[in-house]
Order: C-alpha cells, then sequence, then structure tokens
C-alpha cells in the first residue's frame, strides 16, 4: 500500500517528509536548502518554475507550482509562505513537498534529485473528501461524474508547456452541478499527465467516493471536485452589436477585461463595451454572426485575413501589458513593444510585462493571451494562425499552442479606447 496521508476533511494542505536521507543544519546541503527555497516566490512568474542550486553531493533541486486560476500576486505570496513551512515543518529532510494555502493553493518541493519532468506516480499520494456522504442516487451520479473526471483529465493533459490546467462543469440534475478541476506540473509530457491525473481519479474512487466533494494531490498532479464552483472562472463579455466588427469567443483569457487606465488616451478611436451592459456570447452565436468566419464577415476591412491577425495580436499585447500608444507609434517603437514581449517569453519571464493594475485576471490567461498575442504577430505570414484559429484558441483548454517564432515588421496601428461606446472597432492604416 503506497503512503498517504490521514484521510480527513482538512486534507488540502499536506506536507510530506521524506525518509529518503537527513541533512545536518550547518551543512552545504542546508545552506543550498534554504537558499533554494527563499528564491522560488521571487521567480514564480508563470505560475510553474524549477531551478537547482549547488554542485554535487550537496545539490538541491526544486520547483513550485501554483494552481492555474490563481494570480500573480497570490501565486507569489502562497510560495513564500509555504516555502517558509516546509523549511520549519521538514527541518532535516533531503526530500520534502507541500501543498499549501486555500482558496489560493500551491505546491513547493524539493530533493537531492533531479524533479524536472519526472513523473511521482509512485510516491506519496494525498485523497481527501471535504462533505457528508451524497443523498442521490450513486449509480445515477457516477454514470455523469467518471466521464466528466475523464474529459478534464484529457483536457488538462493537453494543454502547453507552461500550463497544463483545465476546469469542466457537468449538470445531475436541473439545479445540481459538479464542478471538476485538475492540474499537473507542465513539465510533464502529456501522457505522463494523463497517467497521473487518471491515478488522482482512481484514488480518489478507492478512499472517498460517495463524498460530496474532495480531490487527490500527487507530486506532479492534483484533483479536486464538489457540488458547488470553487474555483476562479471569468468570462469574456462583448455587446451583441460588435460581433460583425470583432468576434470574440465566450470563455476566457479575461485579459479581455476592463482594460488598463494607461491605455485610455484621448487619441483612441476603438470602442470597447467593457463599462456598459453586456451580453456573453457563446461560440455558436458568433460563428453564426460571423458566417462560419467566412470571407464575407471580414474583419476591418470585411473580411478575416492575416494582416488583422498582427493588428490583433498588438491590440492583445497592448491590452496586457498597459502600454500606451505612444510606445509603439514609430517602427521603431512598435518593434520594441513585440521584441520586448517575445524577449520576456524567450526568457521565461513573460507575466513580468503584464500591467500590476490587472490584479482581478486570471494570470495565466493572461499568459494564454500573451502567447496567442505573440503568435498572431509573428516575422513570417505562414507562421500566423487565422482568425478562426485565434477564436478556437481563445475559447478551447485543449489546444496544444505552438512556440511564437520571433516578430518582425508590422503596420503602425491605430488603436484607440472610448468606453462610453458600446461598439469595438480596429482599424489598421499602413
Amino acid at each position: 500500500m503506497l503512503p498517504t496521508s490521514v484521510i480527513s476533511t482538512l486534507a488540502t494542505n499536506w506536507t510530506h517528509c521524506y525518509s529518503t536521507g537527513n541533512f545536518t543544519g550547518d551543512s552545504t546541503y542546508a545552506t543550498n536548502r534554504n537558499l533554494l527555497l527563499s528564491s522560488l516566490a521571487s521567480n514564480i512568474n508563470s505560475g510553474f518554475y524549477n531551478t537547482s542550486i549547488g554542485q554535487e553531493p550537496d545539490k538541491v533541486y526544486g520547483l513550485a507550482l501554483c494552481r492555474g486560476d490563481v494570480s500573480s500576486e497570490d501565486c507569489s505570496s502562497c510560495v513564500s509562505s509555504t516555502s517558509q513551512h516546509i523549511m520549519s515543518t521538514c527541518q532535516i529532510q533531503k526530500e520534502a513537498l507541500m501543498w499549501d494555502g486555500d482558496p489560493a493553493p500551491c505546491f513547493v518541493h524539493y530533493a537531492d534529485r533531479s524533479l524536472f519532468g519526472k513523473l511521482g506516480i509512485d510516491g506519496p499520494i494525498n485523497p481527501y473528501y471535504i462533505g457528508n456522504n451524497l443523498t442521490m442516487n450513486l449509480t445515477e451520479f457516477d454514470q455523469i461524474w467518471q466521464p466528466l473526471m475523464e474529459n478534464t483529465a484529457k483536457e488538462a493533459s493537453m494543454g502547453f508547456s507552461r500550463l497544463k490546467f483545465a476546469t469542466k462543469e457537468a449538470n445531475f440534475t436541473s439545479i445540481q452541478t459538479i464542478y471538476a478541476l485538475m492540474q499537473c506540473t507542465p513539465d510533464l509530457s502529456q501522457s505522463d499527465c494523463y497517467s497521473c491525473l487518471t491515478r488522482c481519479v482512481a484514488e480518489y474512487i478507492n478512499c472517498c467516493q460517495g463524498r460530496q466533494g474532495g480531490g487527490v494531490q500527487l507530486p506532479n498532479c492534483m484533483l479536486r471536485w464538489n457540488l458547488y464552483p470553487f474555483y476562479n472562472k471569468k468570462d469574456i463579455v462583448v455587446d451583441s452589436a460588435t460581433v460583425d466588427e470583432l468576434a470574440l469567443p465566450s470563455s476566457p483569457p479575461s485579459v479581455l477585461f476592463p482594460p488598463s487606465p494607461h491605455l485610455l488616451s484621448n487619441s483612441t478611436t476603438i470602442k470597447a463595451p467593457f463599462v456598459k451592459e453586456s451580453m456573453q456570447f457563446d461560440i455558436g452565436t458568433i460563428r453564426a454572426a460571423t458566417e462560419n468566419f467566412s470571407e464575407a464577415k471580414k474583419l476591418g476591412q470585411g473580411g478575416f485575413v492575416k494582416s488583422d491577425v498582427i493588428s490583433f495580436g498588438v491590440l492583445v499585447l497592448e491590452l496586457v501589458s498597459g502600454q500606451k500608444r505612444s510606445c509603439y507609434d514609430t517602427k521603431e517603437e512598435i518593434e520594441c513593444l513585440l521584441t520586448h514581449a517575445y524577449k520576456k517569453w524567450d526568457e521565461g519571464t513573460a507575466s513580468n510585462i503584464i500591467d500590476p493594475t490587472l490584479k482581478e485576471g486570471s494570470r495565466n490567461e493572461m499568459m494564454k493571451c500573451i502567447h496567442i498575442g505573440l503568435l498572431c504577430v509573428q516575422e513570417s505570414i505562414s507562421d500566423r494562425p487565422t482568425i478562426a484559429s485565434v477564436f478556437h484558441m481563445l475559447n478551447s483548454n485543449s489546444v496544444t499552442f505552438p512556440e511564437p517564432a520571433k516578430p518582425g515588421f508590422f503596420m503602425k496601428s491605430s488603436v484607440i479606447l472610448d468606453v462610453s461606446s458600446s461598439s469595438l472597432e480596429l482599424n489598421s492604416t499602413g
């Protein structure tokens, strides 16, 4: 039987001090461990960070992960406190892991062995339940619950190199919804992530089936579900009058959110429904309004073309970064904005370009928008996605994105925000 924590209603905070080896408080390993754990919070810009410090045999490896719906600020705070807790709880162990923080959980793991890309499916397991016994018909409930778990695991495992995370819902009755969340460390392959998550499902069934919510934590992945919404879920909202001009999907990213005040200038011409009464659109409504993204409904000049993708990419990066229009009034300044964003992405610090005033949106949704924005402004026309592909990427958590190539030269963009209006327009001038 594999080691597990005590199953309880309060097991979301979990520490495991391994018994594979100890160190002394005045050793080089102790110094390296403390340095590594102290560095995690300031470097976890994209929600995941792995590093190592020192030389063998005193080398320490470590990684940290925040749940995919946690803001950058809460992520850093959680990793900081968890790193302190793990040092005080596992004082002499050469390897330890800790899940901590609720409702903004994170995970810290350090060891005297490499952890990156290593599936810890045979390691410690923490199954837990949250509520009382289910009162409904369990056979009927499982017919909904188990496919939901399988679909959530598939979607999370199909994430990209910086995020393997998914949330899904299923209606059990007209008034009862099941909510599920799964996540892997993004260093895992798709197959390893899926194996880890299906192991979580099996462990939960083994320990806690019939309970009203719960989850499982492993060294590389986690599952949580309940009969109430427990994760952050922000939808894009757009005015119905804007669909012919720029159709946006209904699910995240929340980056097309109430825009940064840095973007509000008197030189703009984009009209946005961000502060007016608005409605949510599902992808079917958008597809119908745009005639399945046909040439008859082109963006900007009456059609969806790849030059419009550039404008959209610039707009997204502008919104995320909060940069003023004056930052790219000339060719050099356009290149400055895009090159800066690409450089930060390539360094793994793209979250550093996110406007600090954007505190409400999910960090991972913003990172997704940065990724899509950079794909839209790649130098090679053949590398840029189509508008239809962009809509699909924005509306799905199961698409694996390619890594963006370097941006090229772009037309000067005239992008303005008028929050007093109720439509959205994007104009480009050559």
